[in-house]
């Protein structure tokens, strides 16, 4: 697995000093979160995938993302509501034999114009 400033634990960075690499990141928000593979919100789902997946989403998911292969893309936003505030969602998500169906209108995602995000309007 590739090793990424964005996890601490792998490395070996100190939560202080990825602050420090997140600071300096921020200064240059258009390419270098991007070029050192720390930009939201891919961070929080490496972070994640990190500590709570099992092997199979890391392969699936951890190691594209740390490696640049794929994007995420963040989408909680709704415009008819008011806020992000998570209490305020409306979009559901049921299973259909193997699959999910979501059902529900996105604002504001971020992460979604990234080609590697793979997502589609």
């Amino acid at each position: 697995m590739p090793v990424e400033p964005v996890l601490p634990a792998v490395s070996g960075l100190s939560n202080l000093e990825y602050a420090q690499v997140a600071e300096i990141s921020g200064w240059s928000p258009v390419i270098a979160p991007e070029a050192i593979n720390c930009q939201a919100p891919d961070t929080g789902n490496m972070e994640t995938l990190h500590l709570f997946a099992t092997e199979a989403q890391r392969k699936e998911w951890l190691e594209p993302l740390l490696s640049g292969e794929i994007r995420s893309a963040f989408a909680m936003t709704e415009p008819d509501v008011a806020s992000s505030d998570a209490t305020n969602i409306t979009t559901a998500i049921r299973r259909d034999g193997g699959d999910y169906v979501i059902n529900g209108r996105k604002w504001w995602i971020s992460g979604a114009a990234d080609p590697a995000a793979g997502c589609s309007s």
